[in-house]
């Protein structure tokens, strides 16, 4: 395709003016960082300039089209066919609210049997330039299914910053939880603005933290959430497991498009398990106790929703289909992955 092709092709198309404005940024760059040249170079970085603009472009087609959030799709990067597929773990909540100057909206939901994120927007006062040291003393969210009574927010999350100008965020909130099919009720509370301003000595060491805080207050959203998630496999292999002479057993593993989660019962499990995720194409995936994205808890209370014992979670950089998961090995076992 050529430069009068695409050009035909962009003419065809009304973007919003919400990536009319991501159109014009991608190219104020390229004029902005743009040196004396000689014609063919020029028409070179035209080229570019209208090749960048319009994968920006469908990549914002794309995510409207499944209904999915164009900064989600790039962080991400899911193929058509999984989009389809996980038609039932995403919603759209668009619930808000507003104190003291900042606004924050809830824009999407991606949830599976162990893993929920929270796309959400946030608006603050022009008083305020937002850069990546001003951040939430406390991130806290609860989902409960409705039948089993009112979701209380809890710590064990973090946000991720995807977007960001003076005065407007985009942040994706994850927390690994245990989600059951169904009508739930969720609830994220965000508590004080605060600057966090890195103290270092004369020498560069640093010294600790010293927390400004901006905003007070609290930002409570609710919101009910269907969860419908039909890609997660979920095994119970019940098998002993020797981890350097020390006796477990695997009672779980639950695979999701988004990550591995394995339900462990014995000791010394943090820095001992390793599992190997093996693909039918014969591609793998390592993990350990240094992985990005592990996490750890041991839940021993009955009657919870959660088994009792070492719960541990491995997220994926993208996202994958479960089917394609042949096997998983933990230590000395093999486990095959049969849906």
């Amino acid at each position: 395709m050529n430069l009068k092709e695409l050009t035909s092709f962009y003419n065809e198309i009304t973007p919003t003016d919400e990536q009319k404005q991501n159109m014009y940024a991608k190219i104020k760059t390229y004029q902005e960082g743009e040196a004396p040249m000689k014609k063919t170079t020029k028409k070179v970085t035209a080229l570019a300039v209208v090749v960048a603009v319009f994968l920006l472009f469908t990549t914002a087609v794309f995510a409207s089209t499944l209904n999915w959030n164009e900064l989600l799709i790039q962080h991400f990067k899911p193929s058509k066919s999984q989009i389809k597929a996980m038609k039932g773990n995403v919603s759209i909540p668009e619930a808000t609210v507003t104190n003291n100057g900042v606004t924050i909206t809830v824009k999407q939901t991606i949830v599976d049997s162990q893993n929920v994120y929270v796309l959400y927007e946030m608006t603050v006062p022009e008083s305020i330039d937002l850069n990546d040291d001003i951040r939430w003393k406390g991130e806290y969210f609860g989902l409960k299914p409705k039948a089993m009574g009112e979701a209380r927010p809890s710590l064990g999350g973090g946000s991720t910053i995807l977007k960001q100008d003076k005065h407007t965020r985009t942040g994706l909130y994850y927390k690994p939880l245990t989600v059951l099919n169904g009508n739930s009720a969720a609830i994220m509370l965000f508590e004080d603005l605060t600057l966090n301003q890195m103290i270092y000595d004369k020498k560069g060491e640093f010294m600790g933290l010293n927390r400004i805080p901006l905003i007070e207050g609290e930002w409570e959203i609710t919101w009910d959430l269907m969860i419908d998630d039909t890609q997660s496999i979920k095994l119970e292999p019940n098998k002993p497991l020797s981890l350097k002479k020390s006796k477990n057993k695997v009672t779980k593993i639950e695979i999701s498009p988004l990550s591995i989660y394995i339900l462990i019962e014995g000791s010394d499990i943090l820095t001992r398990v390793k599992p190997i995720v093996k693909f039918k194409d014969g591609s793998q995936l390592s993990f350990n106790f240094m992985s990005t994205g592990k996490s750890f808890s041991y839940n021993y209370a009955e009657g919870s929703v959660e088994a009792q014992g070492n719960h541990l979670y491995y997220k994926f950089d993208q996202i994958i289909s479960p089917e394609d998961v042949e096997s998983i090995s933990i230590g000395d076992v093999t486990i095959p992955v049969l849906k």
